[in-house]
């Protein structure tokens, strides 16, 4: 790739902040400014607009909005459709994309792997033509080395930090200091079981416990850099992670039954942990904005914090940091306007958008880092996500859903006592062999 955008541009960082805290206030509306009404913005010449449809999953389209009002506040020849779909019916929406029956520009993913799974359809555009000679972030480098799949075909934007939220209060109630910058799985264990309390109808667990197809369970195997399931050694810390949330559940009874969570995929985990009767649970750094909102709106009295993923004993610790990424479709009739659209999103501008709006930008050199931490008042350590380490990241290849498809069914199954460990790997091996085609 070319110079880095920040090497070149690095020195005007400092002027970004105020310039995006003066936009994003004047660009705040009712929605209409994203071409619901199909009209051109005021200034310029109507004959001359550009009219980009981008589409993206339900749950990003606040962060999405802000960045097409940023970029169009600037481009007053742009104007923006943004289109928002139910993760569950993201794959019918991009069929329809695939065959014409409905037509994109930009095209949003929540991880790479699901942009890849689009990637090998032919629907997105290579890029290359234009990254070389830009590139957001020289750690982008490093996250297009992940995957020949996708790293020409689509740009980080925003990247998830990882850590355990947990309820000052609680620990206080229960004489329980809170957790320390550099602590275990195991210590993590010992504290839930600490925290684990009832008194007549007064119940509280030590941790927070998923819907059982949520593959959350694998969380303690990132934190080893175990992403693949087609490495043996992955899968094996798969193992060691789904069998420890077992026992956390069901030997040392720390956290609700998972069988008591059955049907509830919908639900709100952060406003499950605001109840105030669960000690800690492990996120990434968008529950921050969900939280807050949550409890300003309500009025709630609960304080929590955030401490830094816990490692296994003996094992290096990784950071997990997956990536949102953007794309161009194949076959848009406006190549070098939705080119720039995204380089926008995933640039120094973009990233200051989303910093403001306290969500971690995939380009967060030092000053974007500083508009984010600056952002929310609350918890206190926000400089957790942060924390020095090797990448944790799943596999930037489509395979990687088909085969998480297999070990979410058999690992549920385990989690709600319908079969054994053993069982439940032995049908995952089994299925990851058959997608190999061996």
């Amino acid at each position: 790739m070319g110079k880095s955008f920040f090497r070149k541009y690095g020195h005007v960082w400092l002027l970004l902040s105020g310039l995006f805290s003066g936009l994003l206030s004047g660009c705040a509306g009712d929605g209409s400014t994203f071409g619901e009404t199909g009209e051109a913005p005021a200034q310029g010449n109507p004959g001359d607009v550009v009219t980009l449809e981008i589409y993206a999953w339900q749950d990003e389209e606040d962060n999405v909005e802000a960045l097409v009002a940023g970029y169009m506040a600037q481009n007053t020849d742009v104007v923006i459709h943004a289109n928002f779909i139910p993760v569950s019916e993201y794959p019918q929406q991009m069929m329809s994309l695939r065959s014409g029956e409905r037509q994109a520009d930009c095209l949003f993913f929540p991880t790479p792997s699901e942009g890849a799974v689009w990637k090998n359809k032919g629907m997105l555009m290579n890029l290359d033509q234009w990254l070389e000679e830009w590139d957001g972030d020289e750690a982008y480098e490093d996250w297009y080395a992940e995957g020949e799949e996708c790293g020409s075909y689509m740009v980080p934007y925003r990247m998830s930090r990882w850590a355990v939220y947990y309820n000052k209060d609680l620990f206080d109630r229960c004489g329980v200091p809170y957790p320390e910058e550099d602590w275990t799985w195991e210590d993590y264990e010992r504290i839930a079981v600490l925290l684990t309390r009832q008194t007549g109808e007064d119940k509280s667990f030590g941790s927070l416990s998923f819907e059982p197809t949520n593959t959350w369970w694998r969380v303690p195997a990132r934190t080893s850099g175990a992403n693949n399931p087609f490495s043996p050694e992955d899968l094996k810390a798969f193992r060691k992670a789904a069998q420890w949330c077992y026992r956390l559940t069901y030997e040392l009874g720390a956290q609700l039954p998972y069988t008591e969570q059955t049907g509830k995929a919908g639900n709100s985990y952060d406003a499950n942990f605001l109840e105030g009767d669960t000690g800690m649970y492990f996120s990434g750094d968008w529950s921050v904005s969900s939280l807050n909102k949550m409890i300003e709106q309500d009025g709630l009295e609960i304080h929590y914090d955030v401490a830094p993923m816990p490692h296994w004993e003996g094992d290096e610790s990784y950071v997990i940091s997956d990536t949102a990424v953007v794309a161009v479709m194949a076959d848009t009739e406006y190549p070098e306007e939705a080119w720039d659209f995204i380089r926008f999103a995933g640039g120094l501008q973009g990233a200051a958008i989303l910093a403001e709006r306290s969500v971690i930008p995939a380009c967060c050199p030092e000053g974007i880092r500083e508009i984010y931490l600056s952002s929310e008042n609350y918890p206190e350590h926000r400089e957790y996500f942060f924390m020095d380490g090797k990448p944790s990241r799943t596999p930037a290849n489509g395979r990687y859903i088909e085969a998480m498809e297999i070990i979410k069914e058999e690992t549920a199954q385990y989690l709600l006592q319908e079969q054994s460990l053993e069982q439940a790997f032995a049908a995952i091996e089994a299925g990851l062999k058959e997608i190999q085609g061996e």
